[in-house]
């Protein structure tokens, strides 16, 4: 956008002009790219869609915060990926240490040895089933919350209603332009 200089946050350069004007009384022309005040806007903007200066910046506000978002959810899904595949492999790594444990007990000649390997086993066990139970309940924990998060999302969205499209097509503004000539 052209015309933004460092003035107050209540107030706007017109590049047209070349004056100062309080923030509500600026509109975007995005044919132009410009910042402009009303009176401008009115003269020499008059074909252009000339958009309310505020609503502009909050639409441009909102569309930054979205893609932030929006961008956390794909490094989310990235890293999420990454230790769902590490998880994987580690699981499988421990199934191939059980099963060399296995033909070990086989080859062994003394009890003992084959009721410390048991007892190995056993504990291994109860740690694999005490350390996957916290990981589920906190996976399942962050299913919830994102759940929960998705319905308010909807929610709002149906309070919102549809969002209709006043923005004309190419066809109505050229019947709107050789109107006003």
């Amino acid at each position: 956008m052209v015309g933004i200089r460092a003035i107050p946050e209540t107030h706007r350069f017109c590049v047209e002009c070349q004056f100062n004007y309080h923030v509500d009384a600026t509109f975007f022309c995005p044919t132009c790219d410009k910042i402009v005040c009303g009176a401008c806007a009115y003269r020499r903007h008059k074909k252009h869609r000339c958009e309310d200066l505020t609503s502009k910046e909050m639409e441009t506000s909102c569309r930054v915060e979205c893609q932030a978002t929006r961008h956390s959810f794909n490094d989310y899904n990235k890293v999420h990926r990454g230790i769902q595949e590490n998880l994987t492999h580690l699981v499988e790594k421990i199934e191939e240490f059980l099963l060399e444990k296995i033909d070990n007990v086989r080859m062994m000649e003394k009890f003992d040895e084959g009721m410390r390997e048991n007892v190995a086993c056993s504990d291994y066990r109860q740690f694999f089933k005490r350390t996957s139970k916290e990981y589920l309940q906190h996976a399942r924990n962050f299913e919830n919350k994102m759940h929960t998060f998705f319905k308010k999302l909807e929610g709002e969205q149906l309070q919102r209603g549809p969002v209709d499209d006043e923005t004309p097509n190419d066809e109505e503004e050229e019947v709107a332009n050789t109107q006003d000539d």
